[in-house]
């Protein structure tokens, strides 16, 4: 893909995200931070503030800069559409009757997501206030649910083209009205290809939808000469204690090389509703010893404790719910820092991790296999050697942030150049 003839002009867009500048968002300022490398100026705004304060440095500018909607009192949330009759009366009559379309026919997971689309569409309104004074020509949102929501309502209202990025739970498990915003969308961007097949099973236009991957600046992460050389090895993951992530499956893993006489040392980092059960389950299997689960770490903390690890593993599996995960930006940053990953076959995990080329995949749910991978890679150093260097490459070749940057850009500014070429703002 190339970017536009117009790249030399000015171009304006917002992002919106939820949570920005909390841990697990760290893929998107990044994303944010390339494309003003490249010229593109952003105005970031936020669904809600990072839950419980937690966020890196490097995140900190990210969240002074951010305008939270959720901040907003509800009256001034009820006050902002009629705000935006007086301003747009006819622009307004008509999303007001695709919202009532939408919340008639959209499919939704529950009833009472229909309810909240009037929620979103108030959010939309004071969100298409701020985007007019701002004289915004875009507006991307991260996230296929609550932000992609209400990004298509505030770009109604405020006549300008959006876009959104879809990931994983948001299309999964909160997929509502799909096919609308799909369809009102000058573009979809997904992370795998995996995504774009589950759009066009769920019958959204495809025609519009582009896998764009989210990357990394490999730059930022020195590709270690030599392996750590720890006494017992060490074992690293990182996620949230969910279902999805499957570490009630690497305990069980753990317990089996434990049996075998395998030495190792496993640190899991995280938090989240299932982290005292996973525990709980440790403990019964006998691993007191030899796992360590401290808790939730700042981005800087997992960097460091990833560039120290023999070995990064990260077992996903299929909720019993349909969540599952997309393409976790852990699995590139160990790969990149020449770690060697473990990894299952779920969703577009196989497009990043070949198996037996620069990483080892294994069924997903199956501790035995799990377990066989985990004792290949303590046993093995020259397959440790050989898959973290390919490992390295793929980052490079295929997950390359600067890349990925020029390809957004490019979407973006034909958006704009659409919505010019039909006598819109743009």
């Amino acid at each position: 893909m190339k970017v536009s003839d117009a790249a030399d002009r000015p171009l304006s867009i917002a992002y919106l995200a939820p949570e920005l500048g909390a841990l697990t968002s760290t893929f998107i300022y990044r994303e944010v931070e390339a494309l003003r490398q490249r010229g593109v100026s952003i105005t970031l705004f936020s669904t809600t503030r990072p839950a419980g304060g937690r966020i890196s440095e490097e995140a900190k500018p990210v969240v002074a800069e951010t305008q939270y909607l959720y901040d907003a009192s509800r009256p001034a949330l009820a006050m902002s559409a009629p705000g935006r009759f007086h301003r747009h009366p006819l622009r307004f009559v008509r999303a007001l009757a695709l919202l009532a379309r939408d919340a008639l026919t959209a499919q939704t997971p529950s009833a009472g997501d229909r309810l909240k689309m009037l929620w979103h569409f108030l959010l939309g309104c004071r969100l298409a206030a701020a985007l007019e004074s701002r004289g915004i020509r875009h507006l991307h949102a991260h996230f296929a649910h609550v932000p992609a929501a209400i990004a298509m309502y505030a770009a109604l209202l405020a006549d300008i083209p959006f876009s959104f990025t879809a990931h994983a739970n948001d299309l999964f498990e909160r997929g509502t009205a799909l096919r609308e915003k799909v369809r009102r969308a000058a573009f979809t961007a997904v992370i795998s290809n995996y995504n774009r097949r589950f759009l066009e099973e769920a019958g959204c236009l495809t025609e519009r939808v582009h896998v764009v991957h989210c990357g990394l600046d490999a730059t930022r992460y020195d590709f270690r000469a030599a392996p750590p050389g720890n006494t017992p090895p060490l074992l690293f993951s990182v996620g949230r204690f969910v279902e999805k992530k499957g570490f009630h499956v690497l305990v069980e893993a753990l317990a089996l090389l434990k049996t075998r006489g395998e030495r190792f040392r496993c640190l899991i980092a995280g938090d989240g509703p299932l982290y005292g059960a996973v525990r709980d389950r440790a403990q019964t299997a006998g691993l007191r010893e030899d796992l360590e689960m401290p808790g939730a770490m700042p981005q800087e903390r997992v960097k460091a404790l990833l560039d120290t690890a023999d070995t990064f593993v990260l077992p996903c599996v299929v909720a019993k719910s349909g969540d599952r995960d997309g393409i976790p930006v852990a699995l590139m940053e160990a790969m990149a820092l020449g770690v060697p990953v473990v990894s299952t076959n779920v969703s577009g995990i196989p497009e990043l991790i070949r198996n037996g080329e620069n990483g080892l995949l294994v069924p997903a749910g199956d501790a035995e296999a799990l377990a066989q991978a985990l004792g290949r890679i303590l046993r093995e150093p020259a397959l440790r050697e050989r898959l973290a260097m390919h490992a390295r490459t793929t980052i490079e070749a295929e997950f390359n942030l600067e890349t990925i940057a020029a390809n957004l850009e490019c979407l973006f500014r034909e958006s704009v150049q659409r919505k010019r070429n039909t006598g819109g703002q743009g």
